[in-house]
């Protein structure tokens, strides 16, 4: 999935500094596009799920849904650091 053309993935933020919204650390700004990679049929179900984060916005006609057989979504230009994570080793066979 992409917000205005940055690729989230499972290190990206999105934040609002006072009136600004950033997105990977990139200052993004209304109208805001959001992409996403899937069955379509089951995204727009799940975005108007009762109490569901779009609800609100479906209710004050703030958002439009756009079905596309294909849809390209930007790499991630960014760098992933682990903090946490390590490589695993490779034992020695036993013999």
């Amino acid at each position: 999935m992409s917000v205005n053309g940055q690729r989230m993935v499972a290190t990206s933020s999105i934040r609002c500094v006072g009136s600004t919204i950033l997105v990977n650390s990139v200052q993004v700004a209304p109208p805001i596009m959001i992409k996403a990679i899937g069955d379509a049929d089951v995204l727009e179900k799940s975005l108007m799920l009762q109490g569901g984060a779009a609800e609100n916005l479906f209710l004050l006609d703030m958002i439009e849904v756009t079905k596309q057989k294909d849809i390209i979504v930007p790499a991630y230009e960014g760098t992933i650091r682990f903090h946490a994570a390590k490589p695993v080793e490779k034992k020695a066979k036993k013999r």
